[in-house]
């Protein structure tokens, strides 16, 4: 258990986590774990680098608000 912080609605995530190192390290282990289940990812739709604000379901999120 890593315990990562994940915002889910249907298809679409969000990985929340206190610094960009553990985003990243968090986004690889959700990754890996939708690959071993067979689960495709649209590469195209994602974001795959931590950002400081994003639009997320239609509601744009900021970190530094």
């Amino acid at each position: 258990e890593v315990g990562i912080c994940i915002l889910n609605y249907l298809d679409d995530w969000l990985i929340l986590a206190h610094s960009r190192d553990l985003v990243c390290t968090h986004g690889h282990v959700v990754l890996n774990d939708l690959a071993r289940l067979g689960l495709r990812v649209n590469w195209e739709k994602s974001k795959l680098s931590p950002t400081q604000s994003i639009s997320f379901l239609g509601v744009e999120l900021d970190s530094a608000s």
